[in-house]
C-alpha cells in the first residue's frame, strides 16, 4: 500500500476529525508525508473534510481531517417531452399535424405547394423540430386558404407542445445569410402575439407561392404560436433566397428560444411566473 492509501485507510476507521499527528501516530506515517497526502486528497468527491476543532484522539483543538460522504451529484429534473399533434378540417381547407420541439429535424411534409413544403422543411431542419404536416386545400381559389391554415395550425401545434415553457431561454435571434441574401429573425415566446415582417415579396411570385403569402405565413404562425416575432429582409436580389433565408433565420431563432437555460431548469422564464397571457 502507498502512504497515501494508509492515511486515508487510518482516516477511514476514525468516526471523529483527527488532527496530523494522530493520523500520523496511528498510520506510522511520518508527519511531513502525512500532511502531504491528505492535502494531495483534498477536492476528491467524498474523500475529506478539513476543519479547526478538537481532535476526536487527543481532544487539543487543531486542524482535524474527516472522511466524509458526499450527497450524490443530483439530476437534472426530467422534463416531459414537448409534443402536440392537432388536426383541423374545415370547408377549405384540412390539416394534420404532429410536431416534436425535442426533436432532431426530421420531417415529413405534404401541403400540395412545393414552396411552402420548402419552407415548413427549412424550419424543421435548422430548428431542429420534427415536423409531419399533411394539408389539402380549395386551391382552385389560389394558394391564399391553405397557406393561412398551414401557419395556423403549426403555430397552434408549437404553442401547445411548449406549454408553460419552463427552463427554456425564451427569446431568441438569428441573422443568416443565404448567397447574396441576409435576414434578420428575432422571437420572444411571451405568449402574447406580435408579428412585424418585413419580406420586401409582396409583388413578387416567389417559385410556386405569391410572395406577399410569405408574410401572412409568418404572422399567422406568429399569433397562433403566441409568439412576438420580428422578420426582416436585410438584402438580397433572388427571391427565392430572400424566403428561405427568413424560414432558416427563424428556426435558428426558434432553436435558441427553446434550448433548456442551464441555470434556470424547470422555471417559467417571467417575473409573472406565466406566459400564459
Amino acid at each position: 500500500m502507498t502512504n497515501k492509501d494508509i492515511v486515508l485507510a487510518t482516516l477511514g476507521q476514525a468516526e471523529k476529525p483527527n488532527c496530523d499527528d494522530c493520523v500520523s501516530k496511528r498510520s506510522q506515517v511520518r508527519p511531513r508525508q502525512t500532511v502531504n497526502q491528505i492535502c494531495s486528497s483534498l477536492g476528491r468527491q467524498g474523500i475529506l473534510r478539513r476543519e479547526k476543532v478538537p481532535c476526536g484522539d487527543c481532544g487539543k483543538r487543531k486542524l482535524t481531517s474527516i472522511i466524509v460522504q458526499c450527497p450524490p451529484a443530483s439530476l437534472p429534473p426530467v422534463r416531459e417531452p414537448r409534443l402536440a399533434s392537432l388536426i383541423r378540417e374545415t370547408g377549405e381547407t384540412s390539416v394534420n399535424i404532429s410536431i416534436n420541439l425535442d426533436g432532431t429535424g426530421r420531417y415529413k411534409v405534404d401541403t400540395g405547394n412545393g414552396f411552402l413544403d420548402h419552407m415548413i422543411s427549412q424550419v424543421a431542419r435548422h430548428g431542429l423540430i420534427d415536423i409531419t404536416l399533411k394539408a389539402r386545400g380549395d386551391v382552385h381559389t389560389g394558394w391564399h386558404h391553405l397557406v393561412e391554415d398551414v401557419a395556423i395550425m403549426l403555430g397552434r401545434a408549437f404553442r401547445e407542445a411548449l406549454g408553460e415553457a419552463r427552463g427554456i431561454r425564451r427569446m431568441g435571434h438569428a441573422i443568416v445569410p443565404l448567397d447574396e441574401a441576409l435576414a434578420l429573425v428575432a422571437v420572444d415566446c411571451s405568449g402574447r402575439p406580435h408579428a412585424a415582417v418585413e419580406t420586401t415579396l409582396d409583388d413578387t411570385m416567389v417559385e410556386t407561392l405569391p410572395g406577399d403569402l410569405i408574410r401572412h405565413f409568418l404572422e399567422s404562425f406568429a399569433v397562433e404560436g403566441r409568439i412576438s416575432l420580428h422578420a426582416k429582409v436585410l438584402a438580397g436580389v433572388s427571391p427565392h433566397h430572400k424566403a428561405e433565408a427568413l424560414c432558416k433565420a427563424l428556426a435558428r431563432a426558434l432553436r435558441d428560444a427553446l434550448e433548456p437555460d442551464p441555470r434556470a431548469p424547470g422555471q417559467v422564464p417571467s417575473t409573472k411566473g406565466t406566459i400564459d397571457s
